[in-house]
């Protein structure tokens, strides 16, 4: 099973507040898991992320370096 983060831990692992966090989860810059009112970030879709440009980042372009790290 893979690792999930929280809204709070990815602020935290990538130096930013939470809102910065929800907000690109708001504009599709960031993938994520919803279960009711809890979001959580997979690893994978984390380091997808990181990999990308996050001023040009968009769930299309993570798709394409999640499949390119398969």
């Amino acid at each position: 099973m893979p690792k999930l983060y929280t809204v709070p831990e990815v602020a935290a692992i990538l130096r930013v507040k939470p809102p910065t966090v929800y907000t690109w989860i708001k504009n599709q810059k960031l993938n994520s898991i919803r279960a009711g009112r809890l979001i959580r970030v997979s690893e994978e879709q984390l380091s997808a992320f990181m990999k990308c440009n996050v001023e040009s980042c968009n769930i299309e372009t993570v798709a394409r370096v999640q499949d390119a790290s398969l």
